[in-house]
């Protein structure tokens, strides 16, 4: 078996490096602080908050107007029902009676 390739890094090596940068002190550390924002005017509701309070979904008005749907062209929609219903014709006789004969392939 061959050991780890010798161009690799080191454990001993990274230790000393890690540690190095422990032995310079707390007070030699430098940590960058955020600034601090001044505190926001907390958002307080327009009307009081009301808890346990009944609500009355009920309708109470009379009538109310409702507009007409508007229509692009009567042209078109004639057209549309026209071609969308075929003339379906109407026999007054079945076209087959009860002991007739009909051929099935199988």
């Amino acid at each position: 078996m061959k050991g780890r390739n010798e161009g690799g890094p080191n454990i001993e090596d990274v230790m000393q490096k890690g540690f190095a940068e422990l032995k310079i002190g707390e007070g030699n550390i430098v940590v960058d602080t955020p600034e601090e924002k001044p505190p926001e005017p907390s958002s307080q509701p327009a009307h009081k908050i009301e808890y346990a309070k009944k609500i009355h979904a009920e309708e109470d008005r009379e009538s109310f107007v409702v507009t007409a749907p508007v229509k692009d062209s009567p042209s078109l929609e004639k057209k549309s029902e026209e071609s969308a219903k075929p003339k379906q014709e109407i026999l007054k006789e079945p076209t087959t009676r009860l002991g007739d004969d009909f051929d099935v392939e199988w």
